[in-house]
């Protein structure tokens, strides 16, 4: 302890080692948070775009009253979301109606179940845009767990000509 107090040099390199350290720690945590806020307006840009110009002229009113249980009707939207939403970059789709039922998804097994609302879901459903990179630990996440980490983006869905929200589409990435 001695050596260190009379050694100034020795002073000197142990604060820079720690700033140096602390200031690559300091850049690594913003240059991350930088990284991810791109990440997720991408996505986000993404989900508004294909609900803006593909989904909700798809949606019938009758959609949100009931699941699309029966069999034309969830196979022609679901060719229309293949055809014109999915992509490589599209893990999972669900359409919410706002009582936290899934009344589409592109895993037919969670079309008509009804989960918790939770609060991108509810801000989605309120009009906003809930969004947010994830590990899938939600109950309505139960099939996406072997996905890894997701973008998870929530956007509203309005009946056409109105700013009435009817439901949210949800897309993870």
């Amino acid at each position: 302890m001695r050596a260190i107090r009379n050694n100034l040099l020795l002073q000197f390199s142990i604060v820079s080692f720690v700033l140096i350290v602390l200031v690559i720690f300091l850049a690594a945590w913003w240059l991350k948070a930088a990284v991810e806020e791109v990440v997720l307006e991408e996505a986000t840009a993404q989900a508004v775009d294909a609900v803006s110009r593909h989904v909700s002229n798809q949606l019938l009113p009758e959609d949100f009253q009931r699941p699309m249980l029966e069999e034309q009707r969830y196979h022609a939207f679901n060719d229309y979301v293949q055809r014109y939403v999915a992509s490589s970059r599209i893990a999972r789709v669900k359409l919410w109606n706002p009582e936290g039922r899934v009344i589409y998804s592109d895993d037919r097994s969670q079309v008509g179940r009804t989960f918790p609302i939770e609060d991108d879901l509810a801000k989605a459903l309120r009009g906003g845009i809930g969004r947010e990179i994830s590990e899938p630990q939600k109950a309505e996440n139960e099939e996406e767990r072997n996905l890894g980490a997701l973008i998870e983006v929530y956007v509203p869905v309005r009946r056409p000509g109105s700013d009435e929200v009817v439901g949210a589409f949800e897309v993870y990435q």
